[in-house]
């Protein structure tokens, strides 16, 4: 049992924004094919790696690639309504 070899359970803690990376963006925004997160650590990124931050607020921004954002993140109801509130947002709510 993984508790007894000190694992712990952790539950989500609920929605996040999210925005696939074009292949555009990588060599406009990204031109070195990463930035430095808030801890300082390098973030690689990719076309089609997902750039994700938690909602509501945004204050920090990490990235999840492709095939572990599509087993792990599934489409908040709210997505529709929260993009029409923010003008010019291609973001997505996601749930955890």
């Amino acid at each position: 049992m993984l508790a007894f070899e000190g694992f712990l359970k952790y539950a989500p803690r609920g929605e996040v924004w999210a925005h696939a990376i074009q292949p555009s963006e990588i060599d406009n925004h990204f031109p070195a094919g990463a930035f430095i997160g808030s801890w300082g650590g390098r973030q690689d990124v990719a076309a089609g790696d997902v750039l994700v931050m938690p909602f509501p607020d945004g204050e920090e921004i990490y990235v999840v690639r492709e095939a572990l954002f599509d087993d792990a993140y599934s489409l908040s109801p709210s997505a529709a309504q929260s993009a029409t509130e923010t003008p010019g947002s291609e973001s997505e709510i996601i749930v955890v």
